[in-house]
């Protein structure tokens, strides 16, 4: 086996597409392992539960190999093309988004690839890396040339302390991306804590179903912002100025101040705001999540997920081999996003070498773009 890719979201499904259509390997050259059925199955579930409509990012962030893959899917594909994109900026929809990804997925041949299961260790031998994996019924021994470890923490949901407090009790609260997370049947009144896009969609949604029993709080006023992280990030003035940062504490403060985490775009403000004024959903700004609790039926977190330092992670749990690890937690890579030897990363453990864009779409292609150039 010449490549291992550990995680088949939308950084993993990327990289395979970019080493099939860059001819640098085979679908039977691959292996694509991850826990769920189907490729980015998480991605399709979590989109779905909270009903997001359109992306927050630009039509020509996809997992394709060229930018105007999706314009020209929608182009030949979509029947009403008014309503493909969202202004600004051609946010394409959801729907079409997903379908272009199937599109490209079943053209790469991605199922050829695809091993169900969870890596448990991996160990460096003299030429190759030596995976096992747990197959649920049994463990399986692979090799391959190169692993590229293209994991998150989207099965990790950020619980806050207050909120085990509640559940404890006895409260009804939930995470929207928990695993057995189902939102029928929930009772009102309801709150939604959380002050992201998510929680917006959430709301919206709740709303919508049951007007005038809903709650979004937030810690602080709702911050606007047309994307998590600025695009501009994507240009190569900004990555030079990023790679002559030679200091990784340096690097680690520079993402985390360029980020604007919990924030919603300008449209999604002002949808929440029609719903306060038509009386179907109340917002309120406010530390004391607990008092809120006791008023509501039902609690839902949209809190996002947790922000453990994954490549510390990584290591303790199965990297049988000494990596070097920033103070922060995060992997040391090198220019072509080797943590060790034909040991690639991509995605969030790339966001030292790769900068504040490596955990979004655009960070799937750059950091594909990346691996493959320097093959």
């Amino acid at each position: 086996m010449k490549w291992a890719i550990i995680g088949g979201g939308v950084q993993g499904c990327t990289l395979f597409n970019y080493l099939i259509k860059m001819k640098k390997a085979s679908a039977e050259d691959i292996c694509v392992i991850d826990p769920h059925n189907d490729p980015m199955e998480l991605w399709r579930q979590y989109t779905g539960r909270i009903s997001m409509s359109y992306l927050r990012s630009p039509v020509s962030h996809h997992i394709d190999v060229f930018n105007a893959s999706l314009e020209q899917f929608v182009a030949i594909h979509a029947d009403d093309k008014e309503s493909a994109f969202s202004q600004p900026y051609d946010r394409p929809s959801l729907s079409l988004f997903n379908q272009h990804t199937q599109k490209t997925l079943q053209e790469t041949q991605i199922m050829k690839s695809w091993i169900k299961g969870r890596l448990i260790s991996l160990k460096r031998l003299t030429d190759s890396w030596q995976l096992i994996v747990d197959m649920t019924q049994s463990q399986e021994m692979f090799k391959a040339t190169n692993v590229v470890l293209a994991i998150g923490n989207s099965e990790k949901p950020n619980w806050p302390e207050w909120a085990r407090t509640e559940q404890k009790a006895g409260k009804d609260i939930s995470h929207v991306f928990d695993q057995s997370f189902k939102l029928e049947n929930k009772k009102g009144p309801i709150l939604i804590c959380g002050g992201g896009l998510t929680g917006a969609h959430l709301a919206l949604k709740c709303a919508d179903a049951s007007p005038g029993n809903v709650t979004l709080a937030t810690r602080q006023a709702l911050k606007v912002s047309d994307f998590e992280t600025d695009l501009s990030w994507l240009s190569e003035e900004k990555d030079q100025i990023y790679q002559q940062i030679h200091c990784y504490e340096e690097r680690r403060n520079l993402i985390s101040s360029v980020k604007e985490k919990g924030s919603i775009t300008a449209a999604f403000k002002k949808s929440l705001y029609q719903s306060v004024a038509s009386g179907a959903l109340s917002i309120t700004h406010t530390n004391a999540f607990s008092e809120l609790c006791a008023k509501a039926k039902t609690v839902i977190l949209a809190t996002g997920f947790q922000s453990n330092p994954l490549g510390t992670e990584c290591a303790s749990t199965f990297l049988k081999e000494k990596a070097p690890l920033s103070k922060c937690g995060y992997p040391i890579l090198d220019r072509k996003l080797q943590w060790l030897p034909n040991l690639y990363c991509i995605g969030g453990l790339a966001e030292l070498e790769l900068g504040p864009i490596s955990r979004n779409i655009a960070g799937a292609k750059r950091g594909s773009e990346r691996i493959v150039k320097s093959l």
